[in-house]
């Protein structure tokens, strides 16, 4: 089995075989060093064509200098299990160029430099069958506190296929989630939970809706923790389920539901958002008068309306359907 470096993760788009050709570049947004994680947005053939596409990734979430360049190629078979020195000597043998790096510096000239190998390769995968298969390797060199470059080092990275398909090929019951669109309102102890379970479980769209900070001292019954103190409640969870589930699209609004003082054009405008294509509402506010304000409004707007609040002490809780 092979032995990859602990922690490292290189996420790479499922691909055909097919559309391979023989070899290629990769377009990689770089997340760590050490460990080196990253994600593999986008795999094109010698041609400049584009093969394969990350759906767990896009361009725009990393900043330019993070999107790192690879190269790529197509082997016959399955390769024998080894460490990097023994893939890049492999790589090598088929194709000489490859013995020269391809050195990329995504974290500036005085930051670590990286040359990057992929192969691809087709492979019998327990989970889905006979389909393409990916080993990373990577030659990395860091600068010292001299200013110069210490020795290459050949790292195997672990890489993991990602596609929609792949997530939830293990939960078949999800996909029936996959067209649903969740507003929660409320992200407190009760929500914060609720977004991440609903993230977790494959909802296609959350839109979150809370008007508080979250307070270091409340962290303790919140989702992510002090980390995310001083930070508007959806702005912190709408990071997190961003980063964590890439097949939920996260909607965030930092408003308050239900205030009385809110002008009639922003109550309009927060009405819309909650209710407008919404399949089912979710209010955690454990606010009386809001919830008799969703309670109606989702009435008129025929959209099933659940509330949810804990009781004192967070023994227990309350649930109830409109």
């Amino acid at each position: 089995t092979l032995t990859p470096e602990p922690g490292s993760f290189v996420g790479f788009p499922a691909f055909s075989l097919d559309a391979l050709g023989a070899r290629g570049i990769l377009r990689i947004g770089m997340e760590s060093f050490r460990p080196f994680r990253a994600t593999t947005l986008e795999v094109t053939n010698a041609n400049g064509q584009l093969v394969a596409l990350s759906d767990a990734r896009q361009h725009a979430s990393y900043p330019g200098p993070l999107v790192a360049q690879g190269r790529w190629i197509k082997l016959p078979q399955r390769p024998a299990c080894g460490d990097a020195a023994f893939y890049y000597q492999r790589a090598v043998e088929l194709y000489p160029d490859l013995e020269q790096p391809a050195w990329q510096k995504p974290w500036g000239e005085k930051g670590p430099r990286i040359d990057l190998v992929a192969f691809l390769f087709e492979d019998e995968m327990t989970w889905r069958g006979i389909a393409g298969n990916v080993i990373v390797v990577a030659k990395t060199q860091e600068m010292g506190a001299d200013g110069k470059r210490g020795k290459v080092e050949k790292r195997l990275l672990r890489a993991e296929l990602e596609s929609r398909d792949n997530y939830f090929l293990r939960n078949p019951s999800s996909r029936s989630l996959n067209q649903g669109v969740v507003s929660l309102v409320g992200t407190g102890s009760i929500g914060s939970p609720a977004a991440r379970l609903l993230a977790q479980a494959g909802v296609g769209t959350l839109r979150l809706f809370d008007g508080d900070v979250l307070e270091a001292g409340n962290t303790i019954r919140w989702e992510i923790g002090r980390t995310a103190a001083g930070y508007p409640k959806v702005h912190g969870l709408h990071s997190m389920l961003a980063n964590n589930f890439p097949y939920t699209k996260v909607e965030s609004q930092f408003m308050k539901v239900g205030d009385p003082n809110q002008d009639s054009a922003n109550s309009a405008h927060l009405d819309a958002a909650i209710f407008k294509g919404s399949t089912c509402i979710l209010d955690a506010t454990a606010s009386t008068r809001v919830n008799q304000y969703l309670a109606e409004m989702a009435q008129i707007h025929h959209v099933p309306y659940v509330w949810m609040h804990a009781t004192n002490g967070a023994w227990g809780g309350l649930v109830g359907i409109a």
